[in-house]
């Protein structure tokens, strides 16, 4: 198992397994909880994954937090996943500030609100599944908003 550090086995495993000893709590349930959130976060990074070939399924809300859990889980799957040539180039612009080009920010925006508008006209039927797509609108276009703006000429060569 090695010394559960920085080893890629996970240092809240063995760190589980001591507390789980030393409590008198059985071993197995220390270790399947923290295999638990493992698999968890890996459903985390498959879903993100999924997210980059089909509409509407989250891309990086769960890479973010898949990085976020392996940041304080394994240093080895941490390095992994921001060095991947696809998934890292997704995360690493939160890494370095969360900022958006504006024009990005605007095409993201418009595409979602021909969604959303397209969802509440002609695909759903009745008062309540519209009223929850307003309500899943109104929260995906404010997180849009919230993130800070690219300002003008940053990306620009030589600016």
């Amino acid at each position: 198992m090695g010394d559960g550090v920085g080893d890629g086995v996970g240092d809240s495993v063995a760190v589980s397994v001591r507390v789980a000893v030393d409590g008198g709590v059985p071993v197995v349930v220390a270790v399947g909880v923290a295999v638990g959130v493992r698999v968890a976060v890996g459903v985390d990074v498959a879903v993100g994954v999924a997210g980059i070939f089909l509409p509407l399924v989250p891309t990086v809300g769960p890479l973010l937090f898949a990085a976020w859990c392996f940041a304080r889980s394994s240093e080895r799957l941490y390095r992994w996943l921001l060095g991947h040539p696809r998934l890292g180039r997704i995360i690493a612009p939160f890494r370095s500030g969360a900022v958006m080009p504006l024009r990005v920010k605007a095409v993201v925006l418009a595409v979602m609100a021909v969604s959303f508008g397209v969802s509440g006209a002609f695909l759903l039927r009745g008062l309540v599944p519209r009223l929850v797509l307003a309500g899943a609108a109104v929260v995906a276009f404010t997180a849009v908003l919230l993130i800070p703006t690219e300002p003008r000429g940053a990306a620009e060569p030589g600016a």
